[in-house]
């Protein structure tokens, strides 16, 4: 799995690749990820924040927005559109698809404080006041009047809690029922297999990770800092996930 460390991108293969940022925009970098034109860089540097492509030691930036704490940038899974999503004061979210040439392609606004659960770049799962599935360019639809932790749409997976509200667990995200098990924790991503999840206790203390069959705690670690993103699969067996100081 690439990361990014300041300016230098770490590939899979060991190899490092620096990028062509100032050195003072080290700290305002993040890898939004690959694509078929470069890898796509945010720069919050100052009081905007733009997006670009780097590839082969150049840039190409190819959109530019206020840097509102409130703001995030997701690209698709499929590496040709970001997401921008925007919470405004009033508890009213916004979010904006559009190319890698910047050009808009869809826009939707919904109720509440929303954050982005999956977005595979032709349709995303967004939980505000409710969740909602969007096929970008279409209208949005209600899938749950409860506000999902997570949800995978490649394996039509949606986080829901259950009736008691003791946890959560999984159920299909084309047509949500009570979910299959719960556990009290905080689900953010199945492993490629489908085999289990990944998730936190409620302190964010805690790494978890569960069967996906029963939801049987399989393995669990104690972290010594809250955890932040990334909390990824880097494969079936191996996991990746981000520490900051409290």
């Amino acid at each position: 799995m690439a990361y990014l460390e300041g300016r230098t991108l770490h590939l899979p293969s060991g190899s490092n690749q620096p990028l062509p940022f100032p050195a003072s925009h080290a700290g305002s970098l993040s890898l939004l990820g690959p694509s078929s034109q470069g890898w796509v860089v945010l720069d919050r540097f100052g009081e905007s924040a733009r997006l670009f492509k780097v590839k082969n030691g150049s840039k190409v930036q190819f959109w530019r927005t206020g840097d509102l704490s409130a703001y995030s940038w997701s690209l698709g899974f499929n590496g040709k559109r970001v997401l921008q999503l925007c919470t405004y004061r009033s508890a009213v979210s916004s979010a904006v698809v559009f190319d890698l040439t910047g050009k808009r392609v869809a826009s939707t606004s919904l109720p509440g404080y929303a954050t982005l659960l999956a977005f595979t770049g032709d349709r995303a799962v967004l939980a505000g006041n409710k969740t909602w599935d969007w096929l970008v360019e279409s209208p949005k639809s209600a899938v749950s009047a409860d506000r999902a932790p997570a949800a995978d749409i490649r394996k039509n997976i949606l986080f829901l809690p259950d009736a008691g509200e003791t946890g959560v667990g999984p159920t299909t995200l084309g047509l949500p029922d009570e979910p299959e098990w719960a556990a009290p924790f905080q689900p953010r991503a199945v492993s490629p297999d489908g085999s289990y999840v990944l998730g936190l206790t409620y302190d964010e203390k805690t790494v978890q990770v569960r069967d996906m069959v029963d939801g049987a705690l399989v393995r669990s670690f104690t972290i010594q800092h809250r955890s932040g993103f990334p909390l990824l699969w880097e494969s079936d067996s191996a996991v990746v996930l981000g520490v900051k100081r409290l």
